[in-house]
């Protein structure tokens, strides 16, 4: 069954240097997901700072990654945060093809 996911974030306070990180120095987040182990990646959207976390819908059985990257005002862009899940497909398997009864 496809399933839904809500994807939420959490914003750094800090730049990668230690140094403090105010919100408003935040342009936005990028948020991509991939179907693929990260060979390709699909744009979900990109988020202002005041938005912290965004819905999914539709996913089909396999292994997602998502990948947040938070941009600041001047353009820099963050390392990525991956998250991965798993939509297993927990149905069981279907009938047998065929069974025959031959007498004999």
């Amino acid at each position: 069954m496809n399933m839904n996911v809500t994807l939420s974030w959490a914003l750094p306070t800090t730049r990668a240097s230690g140094k403090p990180l105010l919100v408003q120095d935040i342009q936005h987040v990028v948020v991509e997901v991939s179907g693929d182990e990260g060979q390709t990646w699909a744009l979900i959207g990109t988020f202002p700072p005041d938005v912290l976390s965004t819905v999914v819908t539709d996913l089909d059985y396999g292994i997602w990654t998502f990948r947040g990257v938070v941009v600041d005002t001047r353009g820099r862009s963050s390392d990525p945060l991956l998250a991965i899940l798993e939509n297993a497909d927990t149905s069981p398997p279907s009938a047998l093809l065929s069974l025959e009864a031959v007498p004999f």
